[in-house]
């Protein structure tokens, strides 16, 4: 992980970790990856809108889901922190 995204990590947690609601909203999306579901970011999205068949599989993506990446790593951190038996 690049220092660039590793200081975004740590903000995005951060920001998690002050807000309950939104850290409940994060928890409910639990066992899945987040994506950011963007055709015109292929660095923090995907490439494609969540309409386009393309999105259902990682492989097909034409983006890196930067941001999608850092919630999902975030929510997973903070779910096991909560909730150590979490998987």
């Amino acid at each position: 992980m690049s220092e660039c995204s590793l200081h975004r990590l740590i903000c995005c947690s951060l920001q998690y970790r002050q807000n309950r609601d939104l850290r409940q909203e994060l928890f409910a999306t639990a066992h899945t990856v987040l994506v950011e579901a963007s055709e015109h970011d292929c660095r923090w999205g995907i490439g494609s809108t969540k309409d386009n068949r393309m999105s259902w599989r990682s492989r097909t993506w034409r983006g890196y889901n930067w941001l999608g990446n850092i919630l999902t790593e975030t929510r997973d951190t903070l779910m096991k922190e909560v909730c150590p038996s979490f998987c």
